[in-house]
């Protein structure tokens, strides 16, 4: 075993913004009760504050510019098409650098960790895993065991859960989406009592999901918000998300003979949507983006070619456009397609340009700001990102993707629209057990955490890591006394790394319905 053992707890989207009302109101119990023992607040998200680029970069405690990942779709721009992002091309991430050292790991559910590559211990893999089918376990043969043991183990697609948000069946919703935690909660507990484990993490996916569909009755501001409705959530939902929470600390206590810590952390937190911004149309409109509508009908999905569209999508005029834009969340992202002094003169323009934008109703800015790739990125894999990342003011989104007869502008309509909450940059941390100096107002980056981790475990962070151990949250310093060896030296067990495959074309057909499913096509 090691110094300290690590347990990870992952809210997708956790915000004290709903998290401290339910405490409050007596819904959460449990973590009012570790928060008086915890170093705990703010975890800054990456830009963009979104699931694909946060828990990459979480993983391997470095941002974007290290892992070529900012979306849930990378584009070739020699083949000019998209391509589902996956783990093959990542850094080190923490659970290989602590499995080589020894330690023994499990990673459940996380997003972003298809196909599983080798640990040295147990890997389930979470959003963007295709299919029971697809090889979503490491070793392999779990995943029979696992499905054996939890056959309501869910891997999230919400054709259910999109239909009764959008008919407002709260209560149904709830009975689904409590289902979903509750056996999340059983395959985590069935994992830790494998076998005594020295790190692991489970992800709690529902969180997120819950929030863009019912944002509406969380945010006291918000001009639907039910105060009745807000109690049901908070008792139903992030009462049973509590439970489960206090369940899956209690198997890890009983696993583990030495001292141990639990980290609870969200890649971004929440707001409310206001409206959409289409900067597909934008380019249009300003003579950057070069199209053939011509019976185009439905929106593009993975390939993007000027000679052979997926579904329908409109015929792009590389040669004559200067610019393109992509964005399968409500984030969006600009590519430029001239090279040299155009580059920048085109890049300089788009960034004056939409800067200045504003909301026709209220007056206000549509755009935060945007920035080279440069300003915010560093690493081996930049010039695979793209040029300009739009990034979007408060409460609104602004999508690049093609979508037929989309406005310039839309307003967010509750029981219409799946997303009627959207990110925030600000997430949760929260640090408790051996060492940790208890307090509020922490704040911390979404990078951090890796070092962190593998810093209380005993080993030093591997310097490709960006993140710093965040010693402020500890009483002593940590100790970090152990070299981490090279990956190729880990047990001969898992040397037949699975993470070699692409996406078949049947596996992206797949990814692209539960990414629709989830609104984010």
């Amino acid at each position: 075993m090691s110094e300290r053992a690590v347990l990870i707890i992952g809210i997708d989207g956790g915000t004290w913004a709903v998290l401290r009302p339910a405490i409050l109101a007596g819904a959460m119990p449990h973590l009012a009760g570790l928060l008086d023992e915890a170093a705990w607040g703010v975890c800054e998200s990456t830009v963009p504050a979104i699931t694909p680029a946060a828990w990459s970069s979480f993983q391997v405690g470095a941002g974007p510019g290290r892992t070529g990942i900012v979306d849930f779709t990378e584009w070739d721009r020699l083949e000019h098409r998209h391509v589902p992002a996956d783990t093959r091309r990542l850094p080190r991430t923490m659970w290989e650098v602590a499995g080589s050292a020894g330690a023994r790991v499990g990673v459940m559910n996380l997003p972003m960790s298809w196909p599983p590559r080798a640990v040295n211990g147990y890997l389930v893999s979470g959003l963007m895993t295709p299919s029971f089918e697809s090889g979503f376990t490491w070793p392999p043969h779990l995943a029979a065991e696992l499905l054996e043991a939890n056959p309501d183990y869910h891997l999230f697609n919400l054709e259910t859960a999109v239909e009764e948000a959008s008919h407002e069946s709260v209560e149904e919703f709830l009975n689904w989406i409590c289902a979903v935690v509750e056996g999340r909660g059983r395959a985590a507990r069935w994992l830790i009592g494998k076998e005594p484990l020295d790190l692991f993490m489970v992800h709690f996916q529902a969180v997120d999901v819950l929030q863009h569909a019912l944002w509406a009755y969380l945010d006291p501001g918000h001009p639907r918000f039910n105060a009745d409705r807000n109690r049901l959530i908070q008792e139903r939902f992030f009462g049973t998300l509590d439970r489960e929470i206090a369940r899956i600390r209690e198997s890890f206590a009983a696993s583990t003979s030495g001292s141990w810590l639990t980290f609870m952390i969200s890649d971004h937190g929440f707001q409310t949507h206001v409206g959409r911004f289409s900067l597909w149309r934008w380019l249009q409109e300003e003579g950057c983006l070069q199209v053939d509508l011509s019976g185009a009908t439905v929106t593009p999905i993975v390939h993007l070619k000027a000679e052979n569209i997926a579904a329908g999508g409109p015929p792009v005029d590389f040669d004559r456009s200067s610019a393109f834009s992509s964005g399968r969340s409500n984030e969006a992202f600009i590519y430029l397609l001239e090279q040299g002094k155009s580059r920048e003169r085109t890049g300089n323009a788009l960034r004056k340009s939409l800067e200045e934008i504003r909301d026709p109703v209220t007056g206000e800015r549509v755009v935060e700001a945007v920035k080279w790739r440069e300003e915010l990125y560093h690493g081996d894999r930049i010039t695979e990102l793209p040029d300009l990342i739009v990034v979007p003011a408060g409460g609104w989104s602004i999508t690049g993707r093609w979508e037929h007869d989309a406005p310039l502008f839309s307003a967010i309509v509750p029981g219409e629209d799946f997303h009627i909450g959207r990110h925030h940059p600000d997430g949760i941390v929260v640090a408790a057990g051996s060492g940790v100096k208890s307090g509020e107002g922490y704040r911390a980056r979404l990078i951090d955490i890796a070092p962190t981790v593998l810093a209380c475990m005993g080993f030093t962070p591997p310097p490709e890591m960006d993140g710093v151990p965040l010693q402020a949250m500890f009483e002593d310093e940590i100790p970090a006394s152990s070299i981490i060896p090279a990956r190729e030296n880990m047990d001969d067990e898992m040397e037949d790394d699975p993470a070699g495959d692409a996406y078949t074309p049947e596996e992206q057909a797949l990814i692209e319905k539960r990414l629709r499913d989830l609104g984010y096509l």
